[in-house]
């Protein structure tokens, strides 16, 4: 008797455990779907803020032209790869003079490129170049995340 009642109240248990998950899994497909409602809207408000950026590239000196074709970089990197590739090494050509971390974190961020589009050897000679003992502690975790995500 006793094992009997066990069982009925662990179906029990069971069925309202199961009644709650669905209700929450269906709150969540929900709020989901309305996110992905607003894709367009999400992408119209990236491609303005790359605009502003172009912009600014045109109207600021040499300087800034650096920091900013990265933020257009970073941008367009979950975007358009072809696009981030290329403000991707128009920073490379950008880089300030006696800067190797930035020149560093320019070759981590191309391979990084390379290895997402499928242009392996090019991302693999780039990784094979850099040499890990010189790399600044602080790109240390930037080196092994692109190697992970090469292999």
């Amino acid at each position: 008797m006793r094992s009997s009642i066990f069982f009925i109240f662990l179906v029990f248990h069971s069925y309202f455990s199961f009644a709650q998950s669905a209700d929450e899994i269906q709150k969540i497909e929900k709020h989901f779907d309305e996110i992905l409602q607003k894709e367009e809207y999400y992408q119209q408000q990236k491609i303005e803020k790359i605009n502003t950026l172009k912009n600014a590239v045109k109207n600021n000196n040499s300087e800034n032209r650096f920091d900013i074709n990265y933020q257009i970089f970073e941008n367009y990197k979950k975007l358009n790869m072809d696009s981030a590739l290329v403000y991707i090494n128009k920073c490379k050509n950008l880089i300030p003079n006696q800067q190797d971390s930035i020149n560093y974190l320019i070759n981590l961020e191309i391979a990084a490129i390379y290895s997402t589009s499928g242009q392996y050897i090019e991302a693999k000679n780039i990784l094979d170049a850099i040499d890990r003992d010189k790399i600044p502690h602080n790109l240390l975790t930037k080196y092994f995340e692109t190697f992970r995500d090469f292999y």
